[in-house]
């Protein structure tokens, strides 16, 4: 994929035919908020572009999200909280990954483990997002922090048993929808922690016959992610038994 500067950020998943991969770049937003060493990367001007669309929409997400209008509902940190411990240290593991999917390739369910992630809808369609209710009770029993669901066992019952929930729903990819609005907000694993459980994580999915054969699938996603996480599972630990 990437023989220059960009090879150290560079991953692949092989899929079980040897022959078809999912490929892609993860790049520490820390690094790119570094003039210097971003500049090293030589990324294309209009990935930069989207990139920072991205991130900007993921903040001002976030924001609203823990700290809402009053009229909306009490705010899970106080602004300084927010500013100055969450937001001020962001960049820190949070990540932008530029993913290319071989034809035939997906990804499995799952909840991404941060506070959000922000995507430009893919090359092609595939995308599904699923709708029930409350994610936590598919992750219940997970140790803290695992956002994961079950891999599948030797028969892939584990696998089919969330492939096949209900209320999964294609994200819209026909040119009219994409032209008014290319961006897909999610809210993912931490904002769940810190809201305690008021705004459950997204359960999404990338299906496999997205495309025709000898197709590509790419994409670009921001995915902020907490400095410190260990710090927030405690303050939220903490808040959970005020409230209670």
């Amino acid at each position: 994929m990437e023989n220059g500067p960009l090879r150290q950020f560079q991953k692949t998943r092989v899929m079980e035919d040897g022959k078809r991969c999912r490929r892609h770049l993860e790049i520490p937003i820390a690094f790119l908020h570094d003039q210097k060493r971003r500049h090293t990367l030589t990324l294309p001007p209009e990935v930069v572009t989207v990139y920072e669309g991205l991130y900007s929409a993921a903040v001002k997400h976030v924001r609203s999200a823990l700290l809402p209008p009053p009229d909306v509902g009490p705010a899970p940190l106080t602004r300084e909280l927010l500013e100055e411990t969450l937001l001020s240290s962001i960049t820190v593991r949070s990540v932008l990954r530029l993913i290319r999917y071989d034809e035939g390739v997906g990804s499995r369910p799952h909840v991404d483990p941060g506070l959000c992630t922000a995507l430009l809808l893919g090359s092609t369609g595939g995308l599904e997002l699923n709708t029930t209710d409350d994610v936590s009770e598919l992750l219940k029993g997970n140790a803290p922090g695992d956002y994961r669901l079950p891999s599948s066992d030797s028969k892939g019952a584990s696998a089919r048993a969330f492939d096949d929930l209900p209320h999964w729903q294609t994200v819209p990819d026909s040119p009219a929808w994409r032209e008014d609005t290319d961006t897909v907000i999610m809210n993912s694993n931490f904002l769940s922690v810190l809201t305690l459980g008021e705004q459950s994580g997204v359960l999404h999915r990338v299906v496999d016959h997205w495309g025709k054969e000898g197709g590509v699938r790419t994409n670009v996603i921001v995915e902020l992610r907490p400095h410190k996480p260990k710090f927030w599972y405690q303050w939220s630990s903490g808040r959970a038994k005020k409230k209670s």
